[in-house]
This record gives C-alpha cells, sequence and structure tokens, in this order.
C-alpha cells in the first residue's frame, strides 16, 4: 500500500514537472549552444 502511495505521488509531481522540465531542457539547449 505505501508503495502504491508512493509511485502515485511520483506520477503527480512527475506530472506536474512536465512543462518546467521541458522549458529548462530548452534553456539549457540555447545555453549549450550559445557557449559553442
Amino acid at each position: 500500500m505505501e508503495v502504491v502511495k508512493r509511485i502515485g505521488r511520483q506520477a503527480k509531481v512527475h506530472g506536474a514537472d512536465t512543462n518546467s522540465g521541458y522549458n529548462h531542457a530548452k534553456s539549457f539547449i540555447a545555453r549549450s549552444i550559445a557557449l559553442h
């Protein structure tokens, strides 16, 4: 039961962070392009 709750919490966090993670990846790519 505890494992199910933990997985559910991680899934919720992942769903909430999808957009910010995508934006972070975009800015990271832009920064590495600017450095090169």
